[in-house]
């Protein structure tokens, strides 16, 4: 081992590195990301500039935001990991999402009832008696009600509903939480304050040819670009949180809090778990897993699984099995997780 001392990264500390494809991922405190190594195509993220690929640069982000990333074959994603409480609900309440993006609103819907639990009719009366603050790390400001937030569902017997709207600022901190506060008449409404979590907005760049970073792309992306410049991931991220991302050779899995999983990519051995061979150019669901998956790592042909509640001295295991990378005493692949309890694991978690 020998000691690099990059001037590039000089006065700022080490996170976390990790070793691509003939190229090499470098994360430091401060959410840079820097890269060296192979260049001739778009893996490292940045431009090259005579032999600077032979030291670490930094990658053009469009803002300092990872603590997390993961490096394939071909290409890379990073992301911003972080958790939060779940909002907290009444009856009279309806929050449609506890995550939010940057530059967007956090929103809350309600039903407009009186202390006795009753329909109140909109008025500009009673509408000068509500109140929504919202705040947060970032200077979010008072929200100001008015009678354009109001609308009426012809379906609820007449009660108007109530939607408040917290603007997030642009450069709102990925994973930090907002707190929507709700008043009426000089009370505060049960259940409140809510609270919304910035979500992730990740980020990829690399190779593409098999969509493993996503569909309606180049297949060559030379510069980080966000997964909700194509259409079908802007439409998942909308409907679902995930909280973590695996990258493969040409193959990528992610997965939400509930530890749904999404899988996407070459699949020629198995390796994305559907049961078949089939490339699949957007994330399919893989629904074979017996109970909640906390973690995947994704080699250059075959994927490895952790469940909660799986039995000790086991792991899930799929794709190329050629030379018993799987671990299951065969060299049969297999285009499913199966659940593999290598003797030597025995009374091991």
């Amino acid at each position: 081992p020998k000691l690099v001392t990059a001037a590039s990264l000089a006065h700022l500390n080490v996170t976390q590195i990790q070793g691509g494809s003939y190229s090499t991922f470098i994360a430091t405190h401060d959410g840079s990301l820097f890269s060296c190594g192979y260049h001739n195509d778009a893996r490292l993220g940045r431009a090259i500039s005579g032999s600077d690929n032979q030291v670490p640069q930094r990658v053009p982000l469009e803002r300092n935001s990872f603590n997390r990333f993961d490096v394939g074959w071909q290409h890379t994603f990073g992301w911003q990991f972080a958790s939060g409480p779940a909002p907290s609900l009444t009856t009279a309440f309806f929050v449609p999402s506890a995550t939010i993006l940057p530059g967007e609103h956090a929103e809350l819907h309600a039903w407009l009832l009186d202390r006795s639990a009753q329909p109140v009719t909109c008025t500009p009366a009673v509408l000068a008696t509500v109140n929504v603050t919202c705040t947060g790390p970032l200077n979010a400001s008072v929200v100001n009600i008015t009678q354009a937030a109001v609308s009426c569902d012809a379906s609820a017997a007449g009660k108007s509903r109530l939607i408040a709207r917290c603007h997030v600022s642009e450069n709102a901190t990925f994973g930090s939480m907002y707190e929507m506060d709700f008043t009426m008449d000089g009370q505060r409404i049960p259940g409140a304050p809510f609270r919304y979590q910035v979500h992730a907005r990740v980020q990829a760049w690399g190779l593409n040819p098999y969509h493993q970073i996503a569909p309606n792309l180049t297949a060559s992306i030379a510069r980080p670009v966000y997964l909700t410049s194509s259409p079908f991931m802007a439409q998942l991220f909308t409907s679902h949180r995930f909280i973590q991302y695996s990258v493969g050779g040409s193959s990528t899995f992610a997965w939400t809090e509930q530890g749904e999983v999404f899988a996407w990519g070459i699949n020629t051995f198995g390796q994305l778990g559907d049961g078949t061979t089939t490339q699949r150019d957007s994330p399919v669901l893989i629904s074979s897993f017996p109970g909640q998956v906390t973690w995947i790592d994704a080699g250059p042909s075959s994927s490895y699984a952790l469940l909660a509640n799986q039995s000790m001295g086991s792991y899930y295991a799929w794709g190329a099995n050629n030379l018993g990378q799987l671990g299951d005493n065969t060299t049969t692949d297999s285009h499913a997780p199966k659940l593999v309890t290598p003797a030597s694991l025995a009374h091991l978690n």
